[in-house]
């Protein structure tokens, strides 16, 4: 089996003085899973699906021109036509640090 996924988001990103910033992001995700071969759901049109949602935010602290530390939450939904028990809705709290060359 494999999926497509079609997304679209969006992210803000704004500066609290010189070292300071606050992101923010939202996502959307869709997820159409297929066979390697056609099966009857696929040649029907009825391809299980899932929608997947992601709202984010993080407040950062910037480590010279290129780096970034930060703590941040994010809210993730998704809803499913496979099964009702791959259903869920959390939030997840973490930390990232980031560096460009």
């Amino acid at each position: 089996p494999f999926f497509v996924d079609n997304s679209v988001g969006a992210s803000i990103r704004r500066a609290l003085g010189a070292r300071f910033d606050v992101m923010v992001s939202a996502d959307r995700h869709r997820y159409e899973y297929y066979e390697a071969l056609t099966s009857p759901t696929v040649a029907s049109g009825l391809a299980p699906l899932d929608i997947t949602w992601n709202y984010a935010g993080s407040i950062g602290y910037r480590l010279g021109r290129e780096g970034r530390i930060g703590v941040g939450a994010s809210y993730w939904t998704r809803d499913s036509t496979r099964s009702d028990e791959r259903d869920y809705d959390n939030l997840r709290v973490g930390a990232s640090l980031s560096y460009g060359f």
